[in-house]
């Protein structure tokens, strides 16, 4: 499906109203070039998908990304919805997930997550620049992470309430020094401002 501008626009103003929270830690820009890509795996996702029970969300390579640092969201109603029906859908039903908000604040909100006991932002102890408890941290620094400046997103759908979002970031985060890498976390994952809680 062509992505609209306003889902877009939304995506990567709400990635930096969260990064903005952050100490030191400037916003994203789009970028058309990483939009493509996150488009053609999102395709892929979808067309992967079609016939299974399984949503099969899968990463993409290294090297298909081209380096690129990846977050996935999967979405599945049984129902024909297109996106704004989806949206008054979302609406009537409070902390579910919908439009860009799978790629931040499933990361931020813990109401999101009622499985678990945490979300992830709450997994992250800033002093030791690690997972606390266990817990999964990745989707949720990629988002913070400092030195990522450029974003993309791509969805795809199959018209039957299935939707697959994806979000591409360069220079990709959660990378240590190794080859090509560089930057750490406690580089790179700064500590909220005092006060800050996001919402919706």
């Amino acid at each position: 499906m062509p992505l609209s501008t306003d889902f877009l626009n939304e995506c990567v103003s709400r990635h930096n109203s969260i990064r903005d929270g952050h100490k030191n830690t400037a916003g994203l820009t789009k970028s058309d070039a990483l939009c493509q890509s996150a488009q053609q795996w999102a395709d892929h996702l979808l067309q992967k998908s079609e016939g299974f029970s399984s949503n099969l969300l899968v990463h993409s390579s290294d090297a298909e990304r081209q380096g690129a640092g990846e977050n996935l969201y999967y979405l599945s109603r049984e129902e024909t919805m297109t996106l704004d029906e989806l949206k008054t859908w979302r609406a009537q039903i409070p902390d579910d997930m919908f439009n860009s908000q799978p790629l931040y604040q499933q990361y931020y909100d813990v109401k999101l997550e009622a499985a678990k006991p945490f979300s992830e932002v709450d997994n992250y102890n800033f002093v030791t620049a690690s997972s606390h408890n266990g817990y999964p941290i990745g989707h949720f620094t990629q988002v913070v992470w400092r030195s990522s400046t450029e974003i993309g997103v791509g969805v795809a759908t199959n018209g039957k309430g299935k939707y697959f979002v994806v979000a591409h970031y360069q220079p990709a985060g959660n990378v240590w020094p190794a080859g090509n890498y560089s930057g750490t976390y406690d580089e790179n994952v700064s500590e909220q401002k005092p006060g800050f809680v996001f919402t919706e």
